[in-house]
């Protein structure tokens, strides 16, 4: 029952994170429309902090070799891949410079930097069988009873990997602005640093031997292992970002503006990790390889300080 309630609850906090990034959209286009476009902003230096959401993605490949399993075949390996997408949603900080050039776009330079929070689930890259409690058969109230291992559920082995909370971003680009009626538009690319963080798991429960039982009564119970594993890899990327941004309404000495854009990192560095687990002679090793791209795309809702 507990992991079931877990379940709904993070569950119901993913969809909470996704459908901020509209709620901030819908708010901030109801807040209220600029009369003009600002033209004095582009000789200022301008900071600005943002509210974002954005959906994380990137495919993952799992390994696991275990000497008791599969039954059939015991020390074979296995490999899957699976993708590791989850909402995340973050702070972020930027500096913008008064227009560089004067040219069409008026080109400005900006700094940026900030932490999100993903709402990561765990996702299974390899599998044999269904590793979960270990559910044995009701011994017979009466007489002679022998059970071979195939009657336990719960064997199996698994790779699993989940993207960890906390990520770190950087990155500096080039503003182009440009006026489309009453409101201004800047496209903003740039190039980006990020810092994430993934935990690889995996698990093995295997039953051996034959249970015997006389008259309701275990005599020899079956052998049972159960080996875990984990652990952490920090990751660093580089990459690109193209962002488009509108100027939404004023609130104060702050103008709002809404955002959408998209990011690419190529991950750096050795991308896999392994673990192992051994209880006697019997042995599990897993491991994990992410993907070298990581993919980013979201919206988002920036207060960027005018003061008049």
């Amino acid at each position: 029952m507990g992991i079931i309630q877990w379940r709904k609850i993070d569950s119901l906090t993913r969809r909470r994170g996704v459908g901020f990034g509209c709620a901030l959209l819908v708010l901030s286009w109801s807040a209220g429309v600029r009369a003009e476009p600002s033209t004095d902003e582009i000789e200022r230096w301008v900071p600005a902090f943002a509210i974002e959401n954005h959906i994380v993605s990137q495919r993952a490949e799992g390994f696991l070799q275990s000497s008791q399993r599969p039954p059939d075949a015991p020390g074979s390996p296995m490999s899957g891949v699976g993708r590791l997408a989850d909402p995340s949603m973050g702070l972020s900080f930027e500096l913008m410079t008064p227009g560089l050039l004067n040219i069409p776009g008026r080109p400005r330079a900006f700094l940026h930097g900030g932490a999100s929070y993903t709402f990561a689930s765990t996702v299974p890259l390899v599998q044999e069988g269904a590793p979960g409690e270990l559910i044995e058969t009701p011994v017979d109230p009466e007489g002679t009873q022998s059970e071979p291992p195939a009657t336990v559920i719960g064997q199996g082995t698994r790779t699993s990997a989940e993207i960890q909370p906390l990520a770190i971003s950087a990155g500096a680009g080039v503003a182009f602005s440009f006026d489309i009626g009453a409101r201004r538009v800047r496209l903003k690319p740039s190039f980006e640093y990020v810092r994430e963080q993934i935990e690889g798991s995996g698990e093995m429960l295997n039953v051996s031997g034959t249970r015997e039982s006389l008259d309701g009564v275990v005599q020899v119970p079956f052998d049972k292992t159960r080996l875990f594993g984990s652990r952490k890899k920090t990751l660093h990327g580089l990459g690109g970002g193209l962002e488009i941004e509108m100027d939404a309404a004023q609130a104060g000495p702050f103008d709002l503006s809404i955002f959408a854009g998209a990011r690419v990192y190529g991950l750096l560095g050795d991308r896999s990790f392994e673990f192992a687990s051994r209880e006697g002679d019997n042995t599990t090793s897993w491991s994990v390889t992410a993907d070298r791209l990581l993919y980013q795309a979201g919206v988002g809702l920036r207060f960027r300080y005018l003061p008049r």
